[in-house]
């Protein structure tokens, strides 16, 4: 279907007449004339270019959303953004569930969604979760400070899938194949400890001949291990979440200018995957949700001010000669304030077993102001091809009426 019919059964949905009018020649004749007078209306002076037998709009977009299903969608949904994205290439959550979207209409894996703004500028996105029968993560990138809404279309059984978690973050990685990518990351290991990749997560391990201390860290942070000494465990730096053997797993700020930490303990669980969300916003506020409770420090002399990188951590201590030793993948580029680190993991420090973290996908994010919850992106309710026409459109429509009125009085 071409886009001026599209247009034309639009405008007759939002009439509340008959669609199937747009096959009738004299109400296309009329409905393309008075869209074309709208624009008339708006912008007296605009330029027309002929080429052959279409008109061709130049120099000016209309000040109303006009189209706009791809061609092979069927469905639109506008999301309002609240608030409006604080940053040029934003990533915004996008939630879905079965009161706010029908999944009967897309594909049962979400290949079909595509997203797009207000500019019909195409939009990178990264599907974190699906589930046909709950709830569905969507992340999405919007380029614009200020946005106030995207658009998402979906309903194309042919539609492969464009989610892709490199375009859509400042950071990410999903662990596939069966290597660690060494342009994200440097290794540190030893004789007891090991790194693996396989399964689709990363594996981190320490196994130590005798126990005595042992712990798993992931988050923002310089931490490292100075193999086989006593005391050799050292974090100058970090917003991490960690679970030490034989104490409470925690979330914790530590700052070496002061120095000063803070730890908040049972926050993430031991030994079942869980989804961690770690939020660096300045000096004063490092929050840490893990979807069901959100733990926040707001203590400045706890919390880092200079760039950190990614790492994630094992480590034990040799019980005999109380040694340390552990396995470490960090990051090659470092990240500051205003950021937050996402990512789905699991670990043990069970007595007498090795020591393991392994992590199944993690991204870095930007991330505003303490206030900004970003899963109040509201998602409305699922229209059948909805009308692009805004308030704006009607008004100008009855201004064409009421001047057609007038003209024909003088008459």
């Amino acid at each position: 279907m071409d886009f001026e019919s599209l247009e034309i059964i639009k405008l007759l949905r939002l009439l509340k007449l008959n669609p199937k009018l747009a096959q009738n020649l004299f109400v296309r004749s009329i409905l393309s004339a008075l869209m074309l007078t709208a624009v008339f209306i708006i912008y007296p002076d605009i330029s027309l270019i002929e080429d052959q037998d279409q008109l061709i709009l130049s120099e000016y977009t209309l000040p109303f959303k006009t189209s706009d299903i791809p061609i092979g969608w069927n469905y639109e949904k506008n999301i309002s953004l609240f608030p409006y994205t604080p940053q040029d290439d934003y990533q915004i959550q996008v939630l879905l569930t079965p009161t706010t979207f029908d999944y009967t209409n897309a594909n049962s894996d979400g290949s079909d969604l595509r997203f797009f703004d207000p500019a019909n500028n195409s939009l990178n996105y990264w599907i974190e979760t699906w589930n046909n029968l709950g709830t569905s993560i969507v992340w999405v990138k919007v380029p614009t400070i200020g946005t106030s809404q995207i658009f998402m279309y979906y309903g194309n059984a042919a539609a492969l899938s464009e989610s892709n978690g490199e375009k859509t973050f400042l950071f990410f990685d999903d662990f596939l194949g069966t290597s660690l990518n060494s342009s994200k990351w440097t290794t540190d290991t030893d004789g007891y400890s090991t790194y693996g990749v396989s399964g689709g997560y990363v594996t981190l391990t320490t196994d130590t001949p005798s126990d005595w201390a042992a712990s798993v860290m992931l988050g923002f942070t310089d931490f490292y291990v100075n193999h086989g000494e006593t005391y050799g465990a050292k974090q100058p730096n970090g917003v991490t979440i960690g679970a030490a053997y034989g104490q409470s797993d925690v979330f914790h700020t530590k700052n070496q200018t002061t120095p000063a930490n803070e730890m908040t303990g049972k926050v993430i669980p031991t030994e079942s995957w869980f989804t961690s969300d770690i939020r660096w916003v300045n000096g004063s506020f490092a929050q840490f949700n893990n979807g069901t409770s959100t733990v926040t420090h707001t203590n400045s002399s706890t919390i880092p001010t200079i760039p950190l990188q990614v790492r994630i951590v094992t480590m034990d201590m040799y019980g005999g000669p109380g040694t340390w030793y552990g396995s470490a993948i960090r990051s090659i580029n470092s990240w500051g304030t205003g950021h937050a680190l996402r990512a789905r993991s699991w670990h043990t420090t069970l007595p007498d077993a090795p020591i393991e973290i392994r992590c199944d996908w993690l991204f870095v994010r930007k991330y505003g102001a303490p206030v900004e919850e970003e899963d109040k992106s509201s998602v409305e309710k699922d229209p059948r091809i909805t009308p692009g026409f805004s308030l704006i459109s009607v008004l100008v429509i009855v201004v064409i009426f009421s001047r057609i009125r007038r003209r024909k009085k003088k008459q």
